[in-house]
């Protein structure tokens, strides 16, 4: 029998070695015992899930079907994997008043993505279908909205354009054929209509008081009377039966316009305080000019640009553009399409894909009852801000463009440096030659 080291042939005759031949790993101890061997040397060997790889590719190669053949094949991405959500605590339920959903209601998800990076989400929120569209602009952040303006910037005279929890900056929707636009003067306009309908309605309510407070009045003066009379009866010794009692009562409360009760007069001013709705566009705004300078219809070029050519109108898509205010369009009366790109432009150029991504019929039991919680944000991306370019420790506060002495466009700085960068002992500016800008606040930050 022969030795347990030799195999089993017929001739016992060794082979002789291959130098060059790698080593064959055929288990997984084997693998991890050359990958230990191959870190003690310094070199690179493949795992056996690496090798099989190797293999099937070249079988592949080799293959003469057609179905495998270069023409035939295509990449296949990698899978992505969930984007990560950055979305803090909210705050408490009772930090805010209540407003109860009362009746049918509808929930929309509505989501936006990133200029740069189109399938990027950014943010996320659930919207109620009986709000309008500007709650969608108000709502999401985008860090061109508070970079574009100057620190001393249009509308000197005016509150500022845009902030975390209202942008009133130039924008449209596009969404099924239809623009949606935006604009300063059209905030501002709807502003003092909602002023206009308030002051007129506490005016209103005031003269009903006061009609009131005189009704009041009168029947006091009615009832001094009667009581004065029945005193008088009854010193007189007169005593009078229930039913008569009844019928003098009867006949005192009709004596209401013989008790110098007369409201006419307030009547009158309710009357003329019938507060009519006129187009918004006729609503004269303080600061009129610096809105209307401000104010741009990025729609209009577009609509301008189909008009222009025949043959362009006559294209498919083209043919029923229209345009509509947000404010005055509610998401319900929306024809929409769910995970379909719709399109969000803002400051000029800043486009980003809009999409509907859920709808569904509000739950009173599982919803968050309180209609002042809407829009309810449900998802929100990582943001990023930048440091201090100069101390590299504090968060930015400025950006400067076109600065000759930052040594780069954009810097970045805080306050403390760019105060030193900028500004002399005195408080004199050093140099004007360049564009500054606040940085965005976040909504952390904010």
């Amino acid at each position: 029998m022969p030795p347990p080291s030799l195999p089993l042939t017929t001739t016992n005759k060794k082979k002789r070695p291959n130098s060059h031949a790698k080593p064959r790993i055929t288990t997984d101890e084997d693998a991890e015992m050359a990958g230990e061997r191959a870190a003690e040397e310094g070199r690179f060997v493949k795992t056996k899930l690496e090798n099989n790889f190797q293999e099937y590719s070249l079988m592949i190669d080799d293959c003469k079907l057609k179905s495998l053949e270069d023409e035939s094949r295509f990449e296949v991405p990698v899978p992505l994997r969930p984007p990560m959500n950055y979305l803090g605590p909210q705050p408490p339920p009772f930090s805010r008043p209540y407003v109860p959903v009362i009746g049918i209601e509808s929930i929309v998800s509505v989501a936006l993505y990133s200029a740069l990076r189109p399938t990027q989400k950014l943010q996320e929120f659930l919207v109620l279908g009986s709000q309008p569209l500007t709650v969608i602009r108000d709502t999401f952040y985008c860090l061109s909205d508070f970079t574009t303006r100057g620190v001393d910037d249009p509308l000197p005279n005016a509150p500022s354009i845009d902030t975390m929890d209202k942008k009133t900056s130039n924008s449209f929707l596009f969404i099924e054929g239809m623009f949606y636009i935006d604009s300063p003067l059209l905030r501002a306009q709807i502003e003092k209509r909602s002023e206009l309908k308030d002051s007129e309605r506490k005016r209103l309510d005031g003269l009903v008081d006061q009609c009131r407070q005189r009704y009041k009045e009168a029947l006091d003066r009615r009832r001094t009377i009667r009581r004065g009379k029945r005193t008088a009866t009854s010193a007189s010794g007169s005593s009078s039966t229930p039913q008569q009692e009844q019928e003098e009562s009867e006949e005192g409360e009709d004596m209401e316009v013989d008790l110098d009760y007369d409201d006419s007069d307030l009547r009158a001013e309710m009357s003329k305080c019938s507060y009519q709705d006129v187009p918004v566009e006729e609503i004269q705004v303080e600061h009129q000019e610096e809105y209307a300078k401000a104010s741009l219809d990025y729609s209009q070029v577009i609509l301008d640009w189909v008009d222009a050519s025949p043959k362009r109108k006559q294209t498919p898509g083209f043919s029923d553009l229209q345009k509509k205010y947000m404010h005055d369009t509610l998401i319900q009366d929306l024809s929409i399409r769910t995970n379909h790109p719709y399109l969000l432009v803002h400051q000029g150029n800043c486009e980003h894909i809009l999409m509907f991504r859920d709808l569904r019929l509000f739950s009173h039991q599982h919803d968050d009852l309180n209609r002042l919680s809407y829009p309810k944000q449900t998802f929100k991306a990582k943001t990023n801000r930048h440091r201090c370019s100069m101390c590299n420790g504090n968060s930015a506060y400025y950006v400067t463009m076109d600065d000759r002495l930052a040594g780069e466009t954009p810097s970045y700085f805080c306050e403390r440096c760019y105060d030193l960068f900028h500004y002399d002992g005195d408080g004199n500016i050093l140099y004007d030659d360049y564009r500054v800008f606040e940085y965005a606040r976040t909504q952390e930050a904010s």
